[in-house]
This record gives structure tokens, sequence and C-alpha cells, in this order.
């Protein structure tokens, strides 16, 4: 599988995330055990897929980390997503991640899905941006499923990934290819 930039890391071009289906803690994976997640983690590695996703809210952390068990953590690069919006959320939010994961590599505010939020999410930005400054993470980045998001996220020119939905077929998006 090829290696791409996303944002300071390069990454798998296909990834494996951890939450398909998945909201309010419960997901096809996290319904797996973690072993048998983790060992389909480690096949997705060794078929290149070095870019593996989760989220606090898809209770995959421990799926993740039975993954990484007798795995070069080089090889991997680990996201996770928060709902965060105060600095002191964020920080909560890092630590269970990093104590349940080890080191991370890039991580999201999940699900900024209206422009407001990002004025409103804004303390848990700037909390982020000084944990990656102080090597806690590598890369801060954004989701959302919304374009006007999207768009509004530009102005946040610190800001080192965006994570967006895109499917040809228009499925499960806000606005299709032509806006």
């Amino acid at each position: 599988i090829p290696r791409v930039r996303l944002g300071p890391l390069e990454v798998s071009a296909l990834g494996i995330g951890t939450g398909t289906y998945g909201h309010g803690f419960q997901s096809q994976q996290s319904r797996m055990t973690p072993d048998a997640l983790g060992n389909l983690l480690k096949e997705a590695l060794f078929q290149g897929m070095s870019w593996w996703d989760t989220s606090d809210d898809y209770d995959t952390h421990r799926h993740v980390k039975a993954g990484l068990e007798g795995v070069d953590r080089a090889l991997v690069q680990i996201s996770t997503k928060s709902h965060c919006a105060t600095a002191e959320e964020a920080r909560r939010s890092l630590d269970a991640a990093l104590a349940e994961l080890g080191p991370v590599d890039l991580f999201f505010m999940h699900d900024m899905d209206d422009p407001a939020e990002l004025a409103h999410r804004r303390g848990a930005y700037d909390w982020l941006r000084g944990a990656r400054n102080r090597g806690l993470i590598r890369a801060v980045g954004l989701s959302t499923h919304n374009i006007d998001t999207l768009e509004a996220c530009l102005a946040w020119s610190d800001l080192d990934v965006v994570m967006t939905n895109f499917n040809k077929f228009e499925d499960h998006m806000d606005a299709g290819l032509k806006h």
C-alpha cells in the first residue's frame, strides 16, 4: 500500500478504522473481543495498512492496544478522536488515550459538524496545539461531515489535518460533488 503525507505524518494511503457503524460506545469492531480485533489490526499491518484509527467513543482503545502487542510501534500510526470542547476535557481525553494506547500520533476533535463549533471548541483546540508543541502528540486535527464546517476550518491555519467523508455515490454526505 503506498504511503502518503497526512499533515506532518507519513501513513499508509489506506487505513483501518475501529468504529464502523459505531456511536455511543458500540460498533461492529467493539463487539469483537480485543484479541480478535487486535489480530485483525496486525493482519492489516502485515498487508501494509499502518494507519489505525480509533476514538474514545468507539470503545476500542483496548482493542488497538491488543493489536500493538508484539508489534514494532514505529511501524504504526495511531489516530484517536474526542468530542472534547474545553481545555480540561481535552486534557482528560488525551490523558486517557495515552494511558490506554500509549503514544498517539494524531488527535482529532471529533464530529465538528456545525461551523459554530469551531468557536465553541476553541479551548480544546488550543490546549491540544500546546500538547502537540510539548511533544505529547504529533498532530492535531478535526473531523467533520459538514461542508460548511470544512470550509470554515480553513481559517485555522495551524490545523494539521482535517478528516471528512467523501463518497462518490453521495451516500451519507451533506453536500454533493457539485457543491
